[in-house]
């Protein structure tokens, strides 16, 4: 599997590159790409938890915010 990052540039035009911050190495970037594919990139906004409706499924809300949890706990989305 190819790995390839895309990198910010500042006003410049010069890539971020990596930086040092409390020993570890941190990668500074717009996404990430997998075979040719983004598979992350910046931070999405907040999405709400599940309430209301007419009809209320307990499994299914209790799923969703599992999801939302995690997606939030990994910072893929704002909490």
């Amino acid at each position: 599997m190819a790995w390839k990052l895309v990198w910010t540039e500042d006003d410049a035009g010069v890539a971020d590159g990596l930086a040092t911050l409390d020993g570890l190495v941190r990668v500074v970037a717009d996404g990430l790409v997998v075979s040719g594919i983004q598979v992350v990139g910046a931070q999405q906004p907040p999405v709400p938890d599940p309430m209301g409706g007419g009809i209320q499924d307990a499994e299914c809300r209790m799923s969703v915010q599992m999801i939302l949890d995690a997606l939030r706990a990994h910072g893929l989305i704002e909490p």
